[in-house]
């Protein structure tokens, strides 16, 4: 079966309507900023501006509040000011993550605490955290678009910023707020961007505060200049509408690509693509495999690879290192030496024929560097 696939899985393709009402948008920079406030019920976007359009559409997929931010790492910090925890309070958290995800809670006065991930999912494992009662919130990482395990016993801001999309990350999202990204190579890129979900609309009025100068609305804290411009809003706004298709057509090809590279030894594929937004495909790889020459040989084929997601991992850098809880050794491997990340665009090609070209093409590597003598 062919499963054909039009220029939506290619960005920056978007829709026709997409480029016309950015086009409206730049003859018209009246519009460009929605952003409208009311002392008495505090800031919102303006009705009928892209950023209003854009909230509605997340909160009919999510049915939650949402709040739309410049960008996910403001959207992570002002989420965890939304659970008004003590300054310094621990937040349970992983390294094997981008630094943003630490960085957010710094930046809301709280103290990250990092615990290991699972070898299968590479989510937080929390059968790690030994003593729930030092740890005030959790903030799990859905790595990859590959949503986390629920297990947490205390208030959970959930890092879904590279699974949007994802029924868990959205309508059965686990977390009492969920954060998204519309950034670079996401699934709904804008260029910058993302959006606050909270199941609570209080949670939600206090997240909204904090991006929006919220010392101009009555409250005792000091808030930021974080709410989204409308260009960024726009394109979210049609990305968003065609998110679900993106990521099942992102899903039928690395089910097919699982399938063809299943019986390479030195290789464990990713398994169950079901839900997975797949921002990347990540491949496990066996050890004795020279991760560096691997890479190296797909270029030379004409394939985008990366070596590792994090190296080193979280932890181990000088802002981090204070916030290491316990031993870190799947985290550690995982960045050392088993992880090859093919790009999102590797993912999301057209047709069934680019995902055997890219299979052939793998194979062809791994025989390369078995020759060579280095596997």
């Amino acid at each position: 079966m062919r499963l054909g696939f039009h220029s939506w899985s290619r960005w920056p393709a978007y829709s026709d309507a997409c480029r016309r009402d950015v086009q409206r948008l730049l003859r018209d920079g009246t519009r460009l900023t929605a952003l409208q406030a009311n002392p008495k019920v505090g800031p919102r976007p303006r009705e009928g501006s892209w950023c209003w359009r854009l909230e509605a559409l997340a909160q009919r997929m999510t049915g939650r509040e949402a709040v739309a931010c410049a960008n996910a790492t403001l959207g992570l910090t002002a989420a965890l000011w939304a659970l008004d925890l003590s300054a310094g309070a621990e937040v349970a958290t992983t390294a094997f993550s981008f630094s943003a995800t630490p960085a957010a809670i710094m930046n809301a006065s709280l103290r990250p605490a990092f615990f290991d991930v699972r070898p299968d999912r590479m989510t937080m494992d929390f059968d790690r955290i030994n003593d729930w009662s030092e740890m005030k919130a959790v903030v799990p990482v859905d790595l990859f678009g590959r949503i986390h395990r629920a297990g947490w016993v205390v208030p959970c801001v959930q890092d879904a910023c590279q699974a949007v999309g994802s029924e868990y990350a959205g309508l059965k999202a686990p977390g009492d707020l969920v954060v998204w990204s519309f950034n670079g190579r996401k699934n709904v890129p804008a260029g910058e961007g993302g959006m606050v979900l909270a199941r609570d609309p209080v949670l939600a009025k206090r997240a909204r505060l904090v991006l929006n100068h919220a010392e101009n609305f009555g409250t005792e804290w000091v808030g930021t200049n974080g709410h989204l411009n409308e260009l960024s809003a726009c394109v979210a706004y049609h990305g968003l509408k065609a998110v679900k298709a993106r990521n099942t057509i992102r899903q039928c090809r690395a089910a097919l690509l699982n399938h063809l590279l299943k019986d390479i030894e030195q290789i464990r594929v990713f398994p169950d693509p079901e839900d997975h937004a797949f921002y990347a495909y990540p491949l496990i790889l066996h050890a004795g495999v020279d991760r560096d020459r691997l890479v190296k040989a797909l270029t030379r084929l004409g394939v985008e690879s990366q070596p590792g997601y994090l190296i080193p991992p979280l932890h181990e850098y000088p802002a981090f290192r204070r916030f290491r809880r316990a031993s870190l050794p799947v985290t550690e491997e995982l960045s050392r030496a088993t992880l090859l990340l093919l790009p999102v665009q590797v993912v999301s090609t057209v047709t069934e024929a680019d995902i055997r070209w890219l299979a052939a093409r793998m194979r062809l590597a791994f025989r390369a560097v078995a020759r060579s003598g280095v596997a």
